[in-house]
């Protein structure tokens, strides 16, 4: 069974946000139609977009570490959970390499990085806080901008969600292999 169709058996509908002629000619998107594709789109602006979401959530963080409620918990103990960027490798070549490695640099956050990204991010990345406390408002002004444009926003939202979990099912399954492998290894040592 395809990652797409356990995808559709647990009800999502797969959208690809990295749609090229490629893709057309080779037959690969035919394929994918067949296999479950519901959508797709080449739509450069799902960047902006992601990182507008991001920088919002940074910032409606960033407001509940400051209140009065969060103090309180904080004085008993309690620790933030991070924020979590994950699927953070950039899929459209048309784009930096290290887009949101670079984008989503701040206190408080953790970044899963997928090999490749990691090793582009060690050779050209910029190491230095590319989030901030005004990061929320300029976010809030490119997503009204992007929204004005006719951005379905909850279309976007769908696209990401459907690619973050189909890269994470394919880690798992790779690491599933990988452990599966090594389990044999050792028990052939054994016999």
């Amino acid at each position: 069974m395809t990652n797409m169709r356990r995808l559709l058996n647990l009800k999502q509908s797969v959208w690809l946000d990295y749609l090229s002629r490629g893709m057309t000619r080779s037959g690969e998107l035919h394929m994918m139609i067949a296999d479950g594709l519901r959508g797709m789109t080449s739509n450069p602006t799902i960047f902006e977009h992601a990182i507008g979401h991001a920088r919002l959530a940074y910032g409606a963080f960033l407001e509940m570490a400051r209140t009065d409620r969060w103090r309180a918990l904080e004085a008993k103990g309690a620790k933030p959970q991070r924020l979590l960027w994950a699927s953070t490798g950039t899929k459209n070549p048309e784009y930096s390499d290290v887009l949101y490695v670079d984008s989503l640099i701040g206190p408080d956050t953790i970044t899963t990085v997928p090999p490749a990204t990691l090793r582009l991010f060690e050779d050209h990345g910029r190491v230095s806080r590319t989030l901030g406390e005004d990061d929320a408002t300029e976010a809030r002004r490119v997503m009204k901008a992007l929204a004005d444009g006719g951005i379905d926003f909850a279309d976007v939202n769908h696209t990401l969600e459907e690619a973050g979990i189909e890269k994470f099912m394919n880690s798992l399954d790779s690491l599933l292999d990988v452990i599966a492998s090594k389990r044999r290894a050792l028990r052939a040592k054994l016999d």
